[in-house]
């Protein structure tokens, strides 16, 4: 079986109230999270895992503060390649922050779960600021359902969760399986409190849901099962990223 190295390109950062991110939690608390494009490498294909967006086009869909660190044409050539050159783009989802710069792959085939590309263009209107078709125009999509294997060593894992269509993305390296979350979430998601004494802290919960979500359980479930899926869990949005160079180290 192949393996893979994934390298992070910082594309920007953007200041949430991190109750987005944990159900229940972290209200309050305001941190500047990364929004990064993961590259990797297999074989002759250049594979991006989302693709970012730049501080100004996010400025339509957000009026959370988006501050870029670089842009994505000069993010792709510290990896050596030019947007016409990637190949294909992973999506995890297709909230715009994660999409922008897909249609600057002009080349590339998009791989989406049929689920969310389904809910992308009639999203509900509780999501619905969160997707923009026009995004998504002129895009080859390779659309597929449910969990497989994409490339030799590279797997989507469908987990609905934070949208219907989430896809974690788990690719084997040289230190075991490191999985994309997907889904949007911080460390804390994984790492949940223990129970307080409190009436409404008596609880036990082994993982805690991102904050946006389809349905709670399915939410539930789903962070709980990618817990349990990796060597390596890289949570989508977690403040550590910004330090990461490539992984494994």
């Amino acid at each position: 079986m192949p393996t893979y190295t994934l390298i992070p390109i910082h594309l920007g950062k953007i200041n949430l109230d991190l109750g987005i991110m944990t159900y229940r939690m972290n209200y309050g608390v305001r941190k500047w999270l990364p929004i990064i494009s993961w590259y990797v490498k297999a074989g002759k294909e250049n594979i991006l895992i989302d693709t970012g967006i730049s501080s100004a086009e996010s400025a339509y869909y957000t009026e959370s503060p988006v501050e870029d660190l670089i842009d994505f044409e000069g993010g792709l050539k510290k990896v050596g390649i030019t947007p016409a050159e990637v190949d294909w783009v992973i999506q995890t989802h297709l909230h715009f922050d994660h999409v922008g710069n897909t249609r600057r792959c002009k080349n590339a085939r998009v791989i989406v779960q049929k689920a969310e590309l389904e809910f992308a263009l009639a999203p509900h209107p509780m999501q619905g600021y969160l997707y923009d078709p026009n995004l998504l125009h002129d895009l080859r999509f390779e659309v597929i359902e449910g969990t497989r294997e994409v490339f030799p060593g590279i797997q989507v894992i469908h987990l609905p969760s934070h949208t219907p269509g989430v896809e974690a993305v788990a690719v084997n390296t040289a230190k075991g399986k490191a999985v994309i979350s997907g889904m949007c979430c911080i460390g804390d998601n994984f790492n949940p409190p223990s129970p307080g004494r409190e009436p409404q802290k008596r609880h036990y919960w082994k993982v805690v849901p991102p904050g946006n979500f389809i349905n709670l359980h399915d939410a539930y479930t789903s962070t709980l099962r990618l817990k349990g899926m990796a060597d390596i869990l890289i949570p989508q949005h977690d403040e550590s990223l910004f330090e990461i160079k490539k992984i494994p180290d």
